[in-house]
This record gives structure tokens, sequence and C-alpha cells, in this order.
């Protein structure tokens, strides 16, 4: 070892010298692909999709209490055997595909660790773009609640069916996000 090196990486007298030689991060572990985004996202659709729906069923739940107060809500909709994720995977997967191409950014951030901020970001899409927007409509609401099985009466007439739901958030996400990367016209 050089003589130099010694005195150069000393410590000051009386203080202890710690090197820390475990649990060193490397930059990929900071960082998540396409890939693995993808992973993410079909490995949580089915916890999404249930969230989506316990919070339908207490918006449903709140209005009824508030419009007859002494009512009881029907019994399906606390049944979770009768619960039907069926009809929610397909728009659920062309929602996440939708996000993946117009909202996920795999460029590494070197300020912050762009694992942890694509999460939190698909989080918060979830909260605001889906979560929030379907529990604003009554029709909405209803519409998770039949398709997922949980209101045994099916409206032969309903406005709104689960697909059209999910193509009007994807409207409005492309309305958002896509014209953020729409290349500039010169």
């Amino acid at each position: 070892m050089n003589p130099l090196a010694q005195s150069q990486f000393k410590a000051p007298h009386g203080l202890p010298v710690y090197f820390r030689t475990t649990g060193q991060l490397h930059l990929s572990d900071a960082t998540i692909s396409l890939d693995e985004m993808v992973f993410r996202q079909k490995r949580s659709a089915e916890s999404n999709l249930k969230e989506l729906i316990w919070l339908c069923r207490e918006r449903y739940w709140y209005a009824l209490k508030l419009i007859h107060p002494r009512s009881y809500p029907p019994d399906s909709l606390f049944d979770r055997e009768a619960l039907d994720l069926g009809e929610f995977y397909l728009p659920w997967a062309e929602l996440c595909a939708l996000y993946r191409r117009l909202v996920f950014e795999p460029q590494i951030d070197l300020f912050e660790a762009q694992r942890e901020r694509e999460l939190r970001k698909w989080h918060r899409f979830l909260e605001k773009e889906c979560f929030e927007r379907v529990t604003k409509c009554p029709e909405w609401t209803r519409c998770v609640l039949e398709t997922a099985g949980l209101l045994e009466t099916h409206s032969p007439g309903r406005e709104v069916h689960i697909v059209e739901m999910f193509d009007a958030i994807t409207e409005n996400v492309e309305d958002r996000y896509g014209r953020e990367i729409e290349p500039r016209k010169e």
C-alpha cells in the first residue's frame, strides 16, 4: 500500500473508523423495467379490483343509509363468495397497458429511486383516475357492484356497462397524458 494513502484515509485521533461492507445498493436495485411493471400490475390486479369494488360497496351503502336511514342493504352486498371479477380483467388489462404506454417512465432518475417513483405514480394514478372517478358517479358505482355480482338486480336497461366505464376512463387518460408525448409539428 502506498504510504501516502494511509495518511489520506486515516481517521482523526480518537474517532472510530466504520466501513460498510454489506447492504450496498446497486443502480439496478433502484430501477424498475417495463417487464417488471407489467409483472407488478398483473400480480396486483385482483387486489386492486377488489379495492375498487369495496370502495363502491362503501359508497353504495353510505348512499342507501342517507336516503333510507332505517333500511338494510341487500345481503349479497357483503357476500364475498358471490364476488365475480371475470368481466373486469380485460378492461383492467387495457387500462394497465395504456398506463404503461403513456405514463410509465423507464428513465433513471439520479435524485430519486425510479422504482419508488414509478410505483408511487401508479398508485396515485389508480386512486385519482380510476377509484375516485368511479366512486363519484352513482351509475358507475352501481355498474361495478352489479358486474361483480354483489347486487342481485341487474338493470335490463342500465346505461353503463363495465367496458364502457373503462373506455371513458381510458379516453380521459389519453386526453390528459397523450398530448404530452405527441411530437411537435414544425
